[in-house]
């Protein structure tokens, strides 16, 4: 949302800024440095209900009973079905002494959301059987969720991860396309008449596929999550357009410049490992020397080249990231138009929200044919390999499984995710509106 013209001070900020201000005043227990920014989201975007809500929040905590129940009933008309509200409202009639009122929007409060174990405790104090003293001004009403999530439709910038979500998933995700890639690389093997060397491989590609390769990941990607999230928040964050079906969010579009610098900026601890790599070559080199004088020679040139490497090396790989990441969003925009796009339920967890419920329609088939390319570019790789007699039909049979490894990791992914999240959790990020 663009900054309301004519004003100017306090008043001038975005209303989403208005609103993280009012916010973060209340988390502080500052309710009377709230009161003006939410006042003012109510005045510039009456038709958001968080604001409402949180403003009566303010109003509760301040002691300013009318005010906090015309704010309250005020988000209540806009969204009868938030139980926030209902919460809210049954905890501001308990205070005000009725309890007849606090019972019934309390009892209303669960049935929308039965796990709300605060709603479950306050419905039992205001009980005829438990009724004792009126909850304390600073019992009565707290913000449930840090954020108001709002429709989440239209476009929209994400400008963090968190890396502990990521951390937990990435193994699972990892294992599970892991084993797919292990039974690709054992039919390799079989392909080639599981020669010695054929097997060691297909061994030594299972066993790090399902063991090391998901530790690795869950490391790399909470490293990757940590600087994408510094990177997006000092320079600019990947945009993309969401809309509402069904009370779900689906990805329809993605601003290709912004996926090329999202890709930059998660692959920054690749493009260091990818240094380290380099400058830790130069003892293995210089250790293979026969002579002290071949060794200082090695040395020098090895790390001659490792710096030559670093430097030509890792601009010319963030551009390839770049145009990678760019090529990728178009591709996948191309499919989510025939597709639907990636589709899931976003759910918050206090200032973050998850992906949950993610819809296994169209969601594989949109991973699916964004992998069509790079399938296409593996067959094209078989059949130059089966052309050269060297390596005949056991290297072909190698592009083949990967072929296959690529075809089937999108389905294997989202059943994997559908099936840990409620466990470990999913994915969790925030999303800034755009308009």
């Amino acid at each position: 949302m663009e900054p309301a013209a004519g004003l100017s001070g306090v008043n001038a900020m975005t209303y989403q800024e208005l609103y993280d201000a009012g916010l973060a005043a209340l988390r502080a227990q500052r309710a009377a440095e709230a009161v003006a920014p939410l006042t003012e989201c109510t005045q510039l975007a009456p038709e958001q209900p968080d604001a409402w809500l949180f403003l009566g929040v303010a109003h509760g905590m301040l002691d300013s009973v009318d005010e906090a129940r015309a704010a309250l009933e005020h988000a209540g008309e806009l969204a009868p079905n938030d139980a926030r509200v209902l919460y809210n409202l049954g905890r501001l009639a308990q205070r005000s002494g009725d309890f007849d009122a606090a019972r019934d929007q309390l009892r209303r409060c669960l049935a929308l959301d039965p796990s709300n174990q605060r709603a479950r405790e306050a419905l039992a104090s205001v009980e005829p059987a438990n009724l004792g003293e009126p909850a304390q001004p600073d019992q009565v009403i707290r913000p449930t969720r840090p954020e108001g999530l709002g429709p989440l439709a239209g476009w929209v910038e994400m400008p963090a991860l968190d890396g502990r979500a990521v951390l937990r998933m990435m193994p699972v995700l990892a294992v599970a396309v892991g084993v797919v890639s292990a039974i690709d690389s054992f039919a390799a093997a079989a392909a080639g008449g599981f020669r010695v060397t054929s097997l060691q491989l297909a061994l030594g590609t299972a066993a790090f596929v399902v063991l090391l390769q998901p530790i690795l990941a869950g490391l790399l990607g909470a490293a990757c999550a940590k600087t994408y999230t510094f990177f997006a928040q000092r320079f600019t964050a990947p945009r993309m357009r969401l809309e509402q079906v069904a009370g779900k969010q689906r990805l329809v579009e993605i601003d290709p410049m912004s996926a090329g610098r999202a890709m930059l900026w998660w692959s920054v601890p690749s493009l260091i490992l990818m240094c380290l790599v380099m400058v830790a070559m130069v003892p293995y080199f210089a250790s293979a020397a026969s002579t002290a004088s071949r060794a200082a020679v090695t040395t020098t040139g090895v790390l001659l080249g490792a710096v030559i490497g670093v430097v030509f090396a890792l601009p010319i790989s963030a551009i390839i990231l770049y145009v990678l990441g760019l090529i990728g969003g178009l591709i996948y925009n191309l499919v989510a138009t025939y597709t639907g796009g990636i589709e899931a339920a976003f759910t918050p967890r206090g200032a973050e929200i998850e992906a949950t419920d993610v819809s296994w329609q169209p969601t594989a088939s949109t991973l699916f044919w964004c992998n069509v390319p790079l399938m296409g570019l593996m067959l094209a790789a078989m059949a130059m390999t089966a052309a050269m007699p060297a390596t005949g039909s056991a290297g072909a049979a190698g592009h083949l499984a990967n072929c296959v490894t690529l075809a089937l990791s999108p389905f294997v992914r989202v059943a994997a995710y559908r099936k840990a999240q409620p466990s470990i959790g999913g994915f969790r990020f925030i999303v800034r509106p755009l308009d």
